[in-house]
């Protein structure tokens, strides 16, 4: 088998070996016997020159490869979802409740403005956004689909990275003509914070000199933009509001992926691929 005859089948069985970690759990699942299984993901390692997995006694082990290839197989198959429930029609007549949670700022930027186009398109679909600062538990069904700032571990959902966030200090145009000594600051508050923003607030601020700390993105946001200090802020919110500008910074944190998730029985329903496809196609216009 060459590179160019790889297929879906293939990927699915990736998956499996992926997700199970076993011969015989993917034999179950894709209706194979173990033998036939192990045969396939030799033939699949040998078109590929190198391993996938390695074999043990506890099971198989992914490869550095197999790390790399699952996040495009796992969008592969979201593609796969997608073109049979297109051939199926069941999206012509959408109808029902969709719950998307998604954090807090990320609703009234991403969501809202675009709204009334998704429901010209579906009049019987509805949306119910559940937006804060702690994650909604899908495993529990507290929501149908998410916006994450951190990859899910289930790697039984399906997920896709929407974007990629990257941050800056932004300032109204007074502030930031300030010498950096002169500047109070706008700073949120630990809990809210990944690791390497942690790293670089204590690096690059004096937080006991900070004029305010917030709970709250959004509330941050208000503060920079009246002028209440400068503040370490997602480029894409940020740069919505017109009187506010890049202050330079030497050393910024790095980009924070964006993650779209849904388990996969509710990604199988048109209704949830629907808000999907709306919500991936508004994070690429912000962040545009």
């Amino acid at each position: 088998m060459t590179l160019e005859a790889l297929s879906w089948e293939h990927i699915r069985l990736f998956l499996a070996l992926w997700r199970t970690r076993s011969i015989g759990a993917t034999g179950r699942q894709l209706g194979l016997d173990a033998s036939t299984a192990s045969r396939q993901l030799a033939g699949l390692e040998a078109s590929l020159s190198q391993p996938l997995f390695l074999r043990t006694r506890a099971g198989l082990v992914p490869t550095a490869l197999a790390a790399a290839l699952a996040p495009a197989a796992e969008a592969v198959e979201a593609r796969v979802i997608d073109f049979t429930g297109v051939l199926s029609r069941g999206e012509l007549t959408l109808r029902g409740v969709v719950r998307l949670a998604l954090p807090e700022v990320l609703d009234s930027a991403v969501v809202v403005p675009g709204l009334a186009r998704l429901y010209d398109a579906f009049p019987g679909l509805r949306v119910e956004l559940v937006a804060g600062a702690g994650l909604a538990d899908l495993a529990r069904d507290e929501a149908d689909l998410a916006l994450r700032l951190v990859r899910p571990r289930n790697t039984g959902w399906v997920l896709r990275r929407a974007a990629t966030l990257a941050s800056s200090v932004w300032a109204t145009r007074s502030l930031a003509a300030l010498a950096p000594e002169a500047r109070r600051w706008v700073v949120c508050q630990p809990a809210l914070r990944s690791k390497p923003e942690a790293k670089w607030y204590a690096q690059h601020v004096d937080e006991a000199a900070a004029r305010l700390t917030c709970n709250r993105l959004e509330a941050m946001l208000a503060a920079v933009s009246e002028g209440l200090g400068v503040g370490l802020l997602p480029d894409a919110l940020a740069c919505t509001r017109e009187h506010l500008v890049r202050v330079p910074f030497e050393r910024l944190p790095p980009p924070v992926p964006l993650w779209l998730v849904a388990p996969r029985e509710k990604y199988a329903q048109p209704a949830v691929r629907a808000v999907w496809r709306f919500v991936a196609e508004r994070v690429k216009a912000l962040v545009r």
